[in-house]
């Protein structure tokens, strides 16, 4: 009995320095959880800070660019994801004139680009979603235009959620002209910011 009693006690004085060890240890410093205010709890060491370079591309019938529109813009990623984003918008006003060079009326272009949920995947790659809105003019074959001729507005609207290889230019969005035998591509290259 006296020797089960002297275990239980060495064991008791063993086991004190550990537990006022870990009682007297610091926390272990928790993750910040996605959430409403998870972008401003986000340590800026812990961003990874990226830039997003866009193509918005016209092919023709056989596939070459015969016009490219080009925006930037610069954001971060984050391993848990961020709420934030960004948004690229350019507004034209068009003026279509009569064949005596008067203004018949005016078209107001598009083009809107929205990127969010920027997410690091792995060193290689980051997704994100991405929304595109653009409009354009497509003539008619006679230009200026006669009083009862009008251009028809041609417009695109893609949004979805992609995978980028970080380093490499990809198509993300792509449609056919519906009056003509030609192609609107959007392109995305992200890189990381230096």
């Amino acid at each position: 009995m006296r020797t089960l009693a002297s275990i239980a006690l060495l064991a008791t004085l063993f086991a004190m320095p550990l537990c006022i060890k870990a009682q007297t240890a610091p926390a272990k410093e928790a993750a910040v959880p996605p959430g409403e205010h998870h972008d401003e709890l986000t340590p800026v060491s812990e961003r990874e800070y990226i830039h997003l370079s866009f193509n918005l591309n016209e092919l023709d019938e056989n596939g070459k660019v015969i016009n490219t529109r080009h925006f930037d813009a610069m954001t971060y990623a984050h391993p848990q994801g961020h709420d934030g984003g960004g948004t690229i918008h350019v507004d034209d006003n068009v003026p279509v004139t009569d064949k005596e060079g008067h203004m018949v009326r005016s078209f107001s272009l598009r083009s809107d680009i929205s990127f969010s949920h920027l997410y690091v995947i792995d060193q290689n790659h980051i997704s994100l979603t991405v929304s595109a809105d653009t409009s354009s003019l497509l003539f008619p074959t006679v230009v200026p235009v006669a009083d009862d001729e009008h251009p028809v507005i041609r417009s695109n609207n893609w949004t979805g959620m992609v995978l980028m290889p970080i380093g490499e230019r990809k198509v993300i969005f792509s449609s056919d002209d519906l009056a003509s035998k030609h192609t609107l591509q959007l392109e995305l290259l992200v890189t990381r910011a230096k």
